[in-house]
């Protein structure tokens, strides 16, 4: 599991910056 792409991000877009 990438969390580091967009889709997952979007989540945790809130406590992490965007790492796409």
């Amino acid at each position: 599991m990438d969390r580091g792409h967009g889709e997952e991000v979007t989540q945790h877009n809130q406590k992490s910056p965007m790492h796409t």
